[in-house]
């Protein structure tokens, strides 16, 4: 039995071109997740351009029906204490926004963690997709009630961040604390002149310090042991 295939007219056309600006997501993020057996992103790309004419009946309305199931989104404008805000948030859990995303299931459809910081940085007067500003504080606020609760729950939601990490042995543990104790103004000095690892941050540290998070990559604990002596030897040497 044949497919049906109907004319791509403009009134689809401009239907497709409205979708998008709805939802916000164009045909590429659309299908990643939903493939149209049969249909790529490029050639629901000549269905907007005019370029292709003509298409299956079945998988034009399943286009439509992929944008159907998508929330409206609501673009609003980017000021610097909203960027401050969402930034501040994610640096309070001690994790990439990435690896925070990697550990939910209930992620908006889109949405991915580099992009989206990149939007919070300067120059700010963007616009941004406030469904998306408005997901990523709240899971950063339950990672955080969850770690200022000691919850055990909180190395599991870290081990599925990144599965790479591992547990901070004891001895290691008592090393870091003890630099923390012999040297003044201690996570600010660790991150002066030397080049850090990527994703390292202060709070990080301070975090494995106080045992709120009990797992970290291992070289980026063997770089803060390093580094701790270092400045150790330096001020002894003063």
């Amino acid at each position: 039995m044949k497919t049906e295939r109907i004319e791509i007219t403009d009134k689809i056309r401009e239907k497709l071109i409205s979708e998008r600006k709805r939802t916000g997501v164009g045909s590429y993020v659309l299908l990643r997740g939903n493939p149209v057996k049969g249909l790529t992103s490029a050639t629901v790309n000549q269905w907007v351009s005019g370029k292709v004419k003509m298409a299956g009946k079945i998988k034009i309305d399943a286009v439509f029906k992929l944008y159907s199931d998508l929330p409206t989104v609501e673009i609003v404008p980017l000021t610097l204490e909203k960027a401050k805000e969402i930034k501040n948030r994610i640096r309070e859990t001690g994790l990439s926004l990435d690896r925070l995303l990697r550990t939910r299931n209930d992620v908006p459809h889109g949405l991915k963690g580099k992009h989206f910081y990149n939007t919070l940085c300067p120059p700010i007067g963007n616009t941004y997709n406030k469904l998306w500003g408005d997901y990523v504080v709240r899971i950063c606020e339950e990672y955080i009630e969850l770690k200022q609760k000691n919850d055990p729950q909180v190395d599991k939601v870290a081990d599925r961040a990144n599965p790479k990490l591992q547990a901070i042995s004891t001895d290691k543990l008592k090393k870091l604390q003890g630099y923390n104790e012999a040297i003044k103004g201690y996570y600010a000095k660790l991150f002066e002149n030397s080049k850090v690892p990527q994703n390292l941050t202060p709070n990080m540290v301070k975090n494995w310090v106080v045992e709120q998070t009990k797992t970290a990559l291992p070289e980026h604990v063997d770089w803060v042991l390093d580094r701790s002596a270092e400045i150790l030897s330096e001020a002894l040497a003063e």
